[in-house]
């Protein structure tokens, strides 16, 4: 049964990009695996939070700092 219409793309392309969304699904899974491995090997417990947010608060306070010392044109 060969497909419909004017110009009905070849099985080769239609194999093709079946091989490519199926290696993009198979690296997000990969990826997401991966991701939930060292999630749970580290766990975020709230010292390290709260030491996450200090530092994130420092470089503000740098970015701050350092635009308030650029002179105005």
């Amino acid at each position: 049964m060969q497909p419909q219409g004017p110009n009905p793309p070849p099985r080769r392309l239609i194999a093709a990009e079946l091989v490519m969304v199926g290696c993009a699904v198979l690296g997000l899974a990969v990826m997401a695996t991966i991701g939930l491995i060292i999630y749970e090997r580290v766990p975020f417990t709230p010292e390290r939070r709260q030491l996450f947010r200090s530092r994130m608060e420092a470089e503000r306070q740098q970015k701050r700092e350092q635009q308030e010392a650029l002179p105005w044109r």
